[in-house]
């Protein structure tokens, strides 16, 4: 199966992260599940005006993060949202991440907006609300920790969209578009490590005390995933059975199951 990877961002403030770029994150991610591992991934700097030429030239599109806004009407988001559209009404499977998640949203008719609760920021508790085929054998799993760094979030649902996932602070943090489109504001393509180094490098944009307890729970995310005896006892992201969701999804909403 291939997959092009519509990268909104450096993962830093260099082209070259010592993580390496989204694209390497999510092949790291689906690695972790069986399905996943056959899976392609090609990158397209969607930031840098780069899309495919065409919607039904890939099987699936995977939408990342951005520190920009959805609303800020920039070109190449401008041109990312009706690429989205196209590639939506062609029935072309698409996972939103994080911007992804919002920009689905907004290029389909729901509303992105700066929360007025601040950021969601660290290893945060997903309340599952409704279950679907390709969450497999943990379905009936109603919560699922997941790292967080956003400050927007959508709002207001496109009229097709039934949400399925919640934080305390972001009611619509994990939605579907009928049977050919799975949104996620969470990062499960993060590691807690990574996230760590992301916020001591943009410090300056988070609350001081909100930032210590994101790095708190990042901590005990790093600690619980030693040993799996660890795990029972502190809060482990729940990246892994993530990566089942999306690989599954993917490949049964490319077979039109």
């Amino acid at each position: 199966m291939n997959i092009a990877v519509l990268e909104c961002e450096y993962i830093s403030d260099s082209p070259v992260s010592a993580a390496g770029g989204y694209t390497e994150l999510f092949a790291k991610l689906l690695s972790l599940h069986t399905e996943g591992r056959s899976m392609q991934l090609t990158t397209f700097e969607a930031h840098q005006g780069q899309l495919p030429a065409g919607v039904e030239d890939w099987d699936a599109y995977l939408i990342t993060g951005s520190y920009a806004g959805v609303y800020e009407g920039l070109p190449w988001i401008n041109e990312l949202s009706e690429f989205t559209r196209r590639a939506y009404e062609a029935g072309v499977p698409l996972i939103g991440i994080c911007f992804g998640h919002q920009l689905l949203a907004h290029a389909l008719g729901g509303t992105v907006e700066k929360a007025t609760v601040g950021w969601g920021l660290g290893v945060m508790e997903t309340a599952i609300s409704r279950h679907y085929s390709w969450m497999g054998p943990e379905e009936e799993l109603n919560t699922a920790a997941l790292i967080y760094m956003h400050q927007d979030q959508v709002t207001s649902l496109p009229e097709s969209a039934t949400a399925f996932a919640s934080t305390k602070i972001c009611p619509y943090a994990g939605f579907t578009l009928g049977p050919k489109a799975v949104a996620l504001q969470g990062h499960p393509e993060f590691t807690p490590q990574l996230t760590e180094r992301l916020i001591h490098e943009l410090w300056d944009r988070f609350p001081e005390q909100q930032a210590k307890a994101a790095l708190a729970s990042l901590s005990q995310a790093t600690e619980a995933q030693a040993t799996e005896a660890q795990a029972t006892e502190a809060q482990a992201t729940d990246h892994a059975r993530v990566a089942g969701w999306i690989a599954r999804f993917l490949q049964s909403a490319a077979q039109g199951v």
